[in-house]
């Protein structure tokens, strides 16, 4: 089993470190080992420069038309709700 912070967890999360895909707790204790780990220092480097020549993410079809699809339900509740006179939720008075 490996603990949180040791070298073997460390090498393990760098990946998911050089996407931002680790929570706050897991980043410092990897930043902590980071500090005295030349070779985990030296990893990172590495898969930095490989993920800047990645390509950027792109959602799926089916995410990317639940994302549309959300954002004009959006818009059009926004829109009714400056036909019926609110702004930001609230009932205009008068």
């Amino acid at each position: 089993m490996t603990h949180p912070g040791s070298h073997r967890w460390s090498r393990a999360l760098l990946g998911a470190y050089v996407l931002d895909a680790v929570d706050r707790a897991e980043a410092r204790q990897l930043e902590a080992h980071l500090a005295g780990c030349a070779t985990c220092r030296w990893e990172l480097t590495q898969l930095r420069q490989a993920a800047d020549v990645l390509p950027p993410p792109r959602p799926s079809e089916e995410l990317w038309k639940r994302i549309v699809a959300d954002v004009r339900a959006t818009e059009q509740e926004q829109g009714e709700h400056e036909q019926h006179g609110e702004a930001d939720g609230q009932t205009k008075a008068g």
